[in-house]
């Protein structure tokens, strides 16, 4: 998972590693706790939204932010938080979102 900080509490990659949001998604990760898992999958979610929306330096595709979008509605329900939703599930929605809405 691509988490640029060294503050990350799950490493600083350059990569997206998709299969350890998945598993994220299907539970929690062995010796992490679920509420450091929202707060880097929102950071990623929020600098990629937003580098895709400014500048278009993002670095996930559709299906990445899919995912990483899906993890963070898991993970979040796993804390109990169960109506998180945003009106898109992938960068082509929310770029379709943004027009609609004149953001």
């Amino acid at each position: 998972m691509r988490l640029e900080t060294e503050l990350d509490p799950f490493g600083s990659t350059s990569t997206f590693n998709a299969s350890l949001v998945e598993q994220l998604r299907r539970g929690p990760l062995p010796g992490r706790e679920d509420i450091e898992a929202v707060v880097a999958l929102s950071w990623l979610i929020h600098d990629e939204l937003q580098a895709y929306g400014t500048d278009g330096s993002e670095e996930l595709d559709d299906d990445d932010m899919g995912e990483a979008l899906r993890a963070l509605r898991a993970v979040l329900a796993r804390l109990g938080i169960n109506d998180f939703e945003v009106p898109f599930r992938n960068l082509s929605g929310f770029r379709r979102w943004w027009l609609d809405n004149d953001a």
